[in-house]
């Protein structure tokens, strides 16, 4: 019988409430903010204790808005019905109550809950091989010349691998999700979803021009993504934004940075490239001269 995870969870709500456009959301009261065990742009996480791989149990992930919040809740959900994130639980809010003086001001904080992906470094180059075909045929032709007899993904080979890739600055090419010619790449599927009535949530214009770009009308909540918006989940896909989720290559990061208008092709492996230093290129389909053994 599996132990039990006393540690989890760390943080309780204290009452749950339905929302008119959120659903159901969990409310968390605090005295003093709690410190993150991770930061992003838009985020703060807590692992709140939960385990990897245990789609019962959740970390937390908090925006400074329910905007924010709700379309990468909306984006995680879709993306995890397609196996291309890990699952997520329901809405939260954080109320924080904080004594300045004789007066007690009050902070939101708004996010959801997410099952817990592995971000290990060896969880993350894994999911850079596995989420592109193509980088997944370079590495199969590189194991069968340079190990034959190996465990295919075990974690002795993939570093090995990956610090070929590291040495000769491969790194921008091999991002996965940046291939999108092959059907089965993650980029291409996550740009198959279709975003139309999730929660528009656009910012870039405030981190433009300030907080007055909140006068936009479709920054509200209960405003949609629209058809023609032309929105995909086609950004920000890198090696901090990636995982592994029960040994499949996911997608950890729904912020808004992950949209893009229109249908728009990052897919820098696809064009030739010369190392001016090793004098070697790389082209889609091909495995790169210096792993051929």
């Amino acid at each position: 019988m599996a132990k039990r995870n006393s540690a989890y969870p760390r943080f309780v709500p204290v009452r749950t409430e339905t929302h008119e456009i959120l659903g159901k959301v969990k409310i968390y009261e605090f005295t003093k903010y709690p410190s993150p065990d991770g930061d992003g742009c838009q985020t703060s996480f807590f692992t709140n204790n939960a385990e990897v791989d245990n789609p019962r149990q959740f970390g937390l992930k908090l925006f400074n808005t329910s905007i924010e919040a709700f379309a990468a809740y909306q984006r995680q959900e879709l993306a995890a019905e397609e196996g291309l994130a890990p699952p997520v639980g329901t809405m939260i809010r954080w109320i924080i109550r904080k004594r300045i003086g004789n007066k007690i001001h009050t902070y939101n904080r708004w996010g959801y809950e997410t099952c817990i992906a592995d971000t290990s470094k060896y969880a993350r180059q894994k999911a850079n091989i596995l989420g592109s075909p193509t980088i997944t045929k370079w590495y199969s032709d590189w194991m069968k010349d340079n190990h034959p007899r190996a465990t295919m993904l075990s974690i002795s080979t993939v570093r090995e691998f990956w610090d070929i890739v590291e040495e000769y600055d491969y790194v921008d090419a091999f991002a996965p999700l940046n291939e999108i010619a092959d059907p089965q790449s993650i980029r291409h599927r996550m740009m198959e979803i279709d975003l139309v009535g999730t929660q528009y949530d656009d910012i870039s214009s405030v981190d433009d021009v300030g907080l007055g770009a909140w006068k936009n009308p479709r920054l509200r909540l209960g405003q949609t993504v629209e058809e023609d918006d032309g929105i995909y989940m086609s950004n920000d896909f890198h090696n901090g934004n990636i995982g592994l989720w029960m040994g499949y290559a996911v997608c950890i990061d729904f912020g808004y940075h992950i949209c893009c208008e229109g249908y728009r092709d990052y897919e820098r492996i696809t064009a030739s490239r010369t190392d001016k230093q090793h004098h070697d290129s790389v082209v889609v389909g091909e495995l790169p001269k210096h792993m051929v053994a």
